[in-house]
């Protein structure tokens, strides 16, 4: 949110980004998949570049100009927005396509899974391969999956998100 209050007001989304990077740890940010943290979805080609810009951006603050080191960026956006939509017949997920990108500009981002009693358990398995193959196509490890829950309904009781912890737990054994 904070970037998009940058842009209303005319400021630069770089410099808020940089101003928020802790000097010791990870730095985690909110990432809206097809609309980066703009409010009009983005082309493919604009989100690389993007992608790719706050890749060295972070690395630099991180590591200055050290060679060598792990081409790893420590920035660990949660990326959201497009949620769980998938096109079963054309394959085609906002999510996946920005999660890839990121992965591809080094970042390591967090693909969140949109609780809502609209998607169901088996979505949900798929929907966690989906990500693991990205990763792995990558020659990369995923190691977590963040669960948002976008409207704390009545559905949101600890019984309903274990039952989601597990289905994820048991498609990463």
């Amino acid at each position: 949110a904070q970037y998009q209050a940058a842009l209303i007001r005319g400021f630069d989304p770089a410099a808020v980004l940089r101003l928020g990077l802790p000097t010791n740890l990870p730095a985690h940010s909110l990432q809206r998949a097809q609309y980066v943290n703009g409010l009009a979805e983005l082309a493919p080609p604009v989100r690389q570049a993007l992608f790719q810009a706050t890749a060295e951006m972070v690395s630099g603050h991180y590591r200055g100009a050290a060679k060598g080191v792990d081409p790893t960026v420590p920035w660990h956006p949660y990326n959201f927005h497009a949620g769980n939509f998938f096109d079963d017949s054309t394959g085609y997920s906002p999510l996946d396509e920005t999660t890839g990108e990121l992965l591809d500009a080094g970042c390591c981002p967090m693909p969140c899974w949109v609780f809502s009693g609209k998607f169901s358990l088996q979505q949900l398995e798929k929907w966690t391969e989906r990500q693991i193959a990205l990763w792995s196509k990558r020659k990369r490890t995923l190691h977590c999956i963040r669960i948002k829950n976008p409207g704390q309904g009545k559905d949101w009781t600890a019984a309903a998100v274990w039952q989601h912890c597990k289905v994820i737990i048991r498609v990463f054994k």
